[in-house]
């Protein structure tokens, strides 16, 4: 598969990741009963907060790396790229006004940070099974 693909394919699969990340964070912190507020709120804001993520990442290379050879560098790059998109998040939120509950912000970055270094690491560890 060449570059072009497998990036476009990671692009993907991280546009997923951040739109269940950001629901679900939702989801747990309302304990199910999202409030129509906020789903209003999510619907407002997850188009930024896929394109600040996708830079991010793109930011810290994480598209640019050879998964099958994954380790502790790449942990630190999903962890900084994941706090980025957070942070980034919180102040676009914060000057439009328009801010989510806080705990929000935490558990977003954790399924954020948990599920796109398990997609790498899955990726990682499938390309040592079939070699």
């Amino acid at each position: 598969m060449n570059n072009i693909l497998r990036r476009l394919i990671m692009i993907f699969f991280d546009i997923c990741i951040v739109i269940f990340s950001l629901y679900f964070s939702f989801i747990l912190r309302f304990d199910g009963k999202v409030p129509e507020q906020h789903i209003e709120q999510f619907k407002d804001t997850y188009i930024f907060v896929i394109i600040i993520t996708v830079i991010c990442f793109f930011a810290l290379n994480l598209y640019g790396r050879i998964w099958k050879y994954a380790s502790i560098n790449e942990l630190i790059s999903i962890v900084l790229a994941t706090a980025f998109s957070s942070l980034a998040v919180l102040g676009y939120t914060f000057m439009i006004q328009n801010t989510y509950p806080r705990s929000i912000y935490l558990l977003y970055w954790l399924l954020l940070t948990a599920c796109a270094g398990g997609f790498r690491f899955i990726i990682r560890a499938f390309k040592d099974v079939t070699t």
